[in-house]
């Protein structure tokens, strides 16, 4: 059984099928069939499956259980045909009269308490049953070997009898499917479902979704626009309908796959349909890396310029001097005191502006730096 929930569900389609709207593939059976949709079912990315599932379906009972589709109508004698049936469905009462009543040599009986037929020779002579040239054997108990029987002899059947030739349906696709296996190949197969024969002959077979457990076929492809449909019984033989019409119902549904992982297709041979998904795989989002954060490097200390202290001489030793002595000396030695003081303070003023403007850009490398 697939699993799959709710949570997984992105879209679901119901489809209702009926034979009778069906392309017919096999002459005189309308149980192979294909069945063409107007627009394609696709799955919405690569990272989807299809879970196909038999819904519902409706089968009147009117296919044979003894019929030349079934190859169980005759039994040979010494060769040759001796007992042949026409095609329908029987109960041992039925088949016994039939077969001692007809050119067969011999008569049958039946055993109710163990379910087995007893065959006994009714000719002067003796014959072979040739049971290699039918499947009728099965029906009646029998190996698939040929038997000689004495006049007067008898054989009863090895094993019981089974007139249910027919006793399951197989719905088959041909789609592959990945989740479905059979005892007969011993490998995957295409069964999306099986569906007993539980009524009479001529009722309708009626098979609902939980009948199935309830059990899904998983579908690995990109979409899905045409499906081919074979209803054949547990031998692998086409069900002859005889032109009756039946209708079933199939889900479908697509799911999102539940360990997450992309199935990107490797061996691609030119057919681009077969990546047409890889434009909406979803790209995985990566953690991002841990980065230790590194002390920011110490910077070297800048020491600042100390301004130079700047003395104004306001006196001069030499003013000592007797200036009445002289008085052109002293005048001329006002004079050059004044132009000495001058000079002395344009001097001490430059200094300063050149020192103001060290300072100024110190302060301003020491603020960058503490940044």
């Amino acid at each position: 059984m697939s699993k799959n929930t709710k949570d997984s569900l992105d879209e679901s389609y119901l489809i209702y099928v009926r034979s009778k709207d069906c392309e017919q593939l096999t002459t005189g059976f309308n149980t192979d069939m294909k069945i063409t949709f107007d627009y394609a079912i696709k799955r919405s990315n690569a990272n989807q499956d299809f879970h196909l599932s038999l819904s519902t379906a409706h089968i009147p009972f009117n296919f044979y259980q003894f019929s030349s589709n079934l190859n169980n109508l005759i039994i040979n004698v010494d060769g040759s045909s001796s007992f042949v049936l026409d095609e329908g469905n029987y109960d041992i009462f039925n088949l016994v009269d039939l077969i001692t009543a007809s050119l067969f040599p011999y008569n049958a009986s039946y055993n109710e308490n163990n379910n087995k037929i007893t065959l006994t020779n009714s000719d002067a002579t003796i014959h072979t049953i040739n049971f290699t040239s039918s499947n009728l054997y099965k029906n009646l108990g029998f190996t698939n070997e040929d038997i000689v029987i004495s006049s007067g002899g008898s054989i009863t059947s090895s094993g019981a009898i089974n007139l249910q030739t027919i006793h399951t349906l197989y719905l088959h696709s041909d789609l592959t499917l990945t989740n479905v296996l059979t005892s007969e190949t011993k490998n995957i197969s295409n069964i999306i479902d099986s569906i007993n024969v539980d009524v009479n002959p001529f009722d309708i077979i009626a098979h609902g979704y939980y009948e199935s457990a309830p059990f899904s076929s998983i579908l690995d492809q990109q979409e899905i626009r045409d499906i081919g449909f074979s209803l054949r019984d547990q031998n692998g033989n086409l069900i002859q309908m005889n032109n009756t019409n039946f209708e079933f119902s199939l889900l479908i549904e697509l799911h999102d796959k539940e360990d997450n992982e992309l199935n990107i297709p490797t061996n691609i041979q030119g057919r681009r349909s077969e990546i047409t998904d890889i434009q909406n795989i979803p790209i995985p989002i990566q953690q991002p890396k841990q980065i230790a954060l590194q002390p920011a490097p110490k910077q070297p200390q800048m020491a600042l310029i100390k301004p130079k202290p700047v003395f104004i001489n306001t006196t001069n030793p030499n003013t000592n001097i007797n200036q009445n002595q002289n008085p052109n000396i002293n005048q001329n030695f006002n004079t050059n005191t004044n132009t000495n003081e001058n000079q002395n303070i344009n001097a001490n003023t430059n200094e300063n502006q050149n020192t103001n403007t060290q300072l100024n850009d110190a302060l301003l490398m020491a603020s960058i730096l503490t940044l």
